[in-house]
């Protein structure tokens, strides 16, 4: 039987009604899987009878792997004709192997197609099965039966029977495939289980399945992109709220130390004010200082029979009553002395003094110690005199 004459059969057999696989279950399905199946890039299977694909290899010496569909869909358009195929195929080498099927309107299964390929992916019924052994085998289709002979689980004949084939029809099978018919009866036909999915490195090739339209490519990568720019304007949000917390605590920081360096700054102040409020309070020289200039002058006690009965310290000025002899006694040698010493100037006389007594009033300026005589420096506490004591 010719090539032509089998695809004649083959039209002209009613096929099976299609049927789409079940989905596996959820517990069984990969995360990969489930996304892909959410962003409709896996849609359900569809499986073709093995009645109406047909198969095929043809040799692509040099093509890349991203031009092997348009390459296939030229070479069977050379071999067929202008009959739309839709194919399946991979590659091996430079050797593509595909199973391919007419999509015209005119198949006998076309109206099936367009009614179950809106949201599913044409599959060939072969693609679904399991992997089998290499040797000869009899397989039971969904429609008919199929022999197939395979080497290193690559297919070197496969050819599909409306009916169980006759033991010399397998034979003649067996013969091409280049087997010796005696060692291969005819073997009882196998019923495998058919796979959700077809093997991986499968392509596909249909005008079955609606194109994803461009405007809802371009909203979907939209809203990807908007998703993105929101992650990442989110972690910059996200960053730039901690950048402004942590600034706003260190200024909080700094505000609380500040205060508390303002409020020690007021209270040295407070205290730098009283403590220059008693240094001008304090008199310029101290009474001890000038009694004890008075003494080393020798102007009190002693052969001068002096002696001071008042004394009147106050703002820098200083008032002195003293206590004369009757006999002896040189006013003007008296005057003299209190005007040479260093800490007293405009040293003056008061008059209406009572009798034997001398009145004076002078003004006290600050003297270094330095430059004093050494002998009138301040007398300690201990070396003080009865009468300096009562007299501070």
């Amino acid at each position: 039987m010719d090539f032509a004459t089998r695809s004649r059969l083959i039209h002209l057999t009613p096929p099976m009604p299609l049927s789409p696989t079940r989905q596996p279950p959820a517990s069984r399905r990969s995360p990969l899987e489930t996304l892909r199946n959410l962003a409709g890039l896996n849609p359900p299977c569809l499986i073709l009878p093995r009645s109406v694909v047909h198969w095929m290899k043809l040799e692509l010496p040099g093509v890349p792997r991203r031009f092997v569909a348009s390459s296939l869909s030229l070479r069977l358009r050379q071999i067929l004709g202008d009959i739309p195929c839709g194919f399946a195929w991979t590659l091996r080498g430079n050797t593509a192997e595909l199973w391919y099927w007419h999509e015209d309107d005119n198949a006998a299964f076309a109206h099936l197609l367009r009614e179950h390929s809106a949201d599913m992916a044409p599959w060939p019924e072969p693609l679904m099965r399991p992997p089998l052994a290499d040797g000869l085998h009899l397989i039971q289709c969904r429609q008919g039966f199929e022999a197939l002979y395979l080497q290193q689980r690559d297919i070197r004949r496969t050819r599909w029977f409306a009916a169980l084939p006759a033991p010399e029809i397998w034979a003649a099978f067996v013969r091409d495939s280049g087997q010796d018919p005696a060692q291969h009866p005819l073997p009882p036909p196998a019923t495998l289980t058919l796979l959700n999915r077809p093997p991986r490195g499968w392509g596909l090739s249909t005008r079955l399945i609606r194109p994803i339209p461009p405007v809802l490519v371009a909203a979907a990568a939209g809203l990807a992109l908007c998703g993105l720019l929101l992650i990442v304007g989110g972690s910059y949000s996200l960053k730039l709220a901690n950048a402004i917390e942590n600034e706003r605590s260190a200024y909080q920081s700094l505000a609380s130390e500040n205060a508390v360096a303002i409020d020690l700054q007021k209270q040295i102040n407070q205290i730098t004010t009283r403590l220059d409020g008693f240094a001008a309070i304090r008199p310029p020289v101290s009474q001890l200082r000038l009694m004890q200039s008075l003494v080393d002058a020798g102007l009190l006690g002693g052969e001068s029979n002096v002696s001071l009965i008042e004394w009147e310290y106050r703002s820098q000025r200083l008032r002195l009553l003293f206590s004369v002899p009757a006999e002896g006694f040189d006013l003007g040698a008296f005057l003299a002395v209190l005007e040479r010493q260093p800490m007293l100037k405009s040293v003056k006389l008061m008059p209406d003094t009572p009798a034997q007594t001398v009145g004076i009033q002078a003004q006290v300026v600050e003297i270094p110690p330095e430059q004093l005589n050494p002998q009138s420096a301040d007398p300690t506490p201990a070396e003080a005199s009865p009468v300096d004591q009562e007299a501070s």
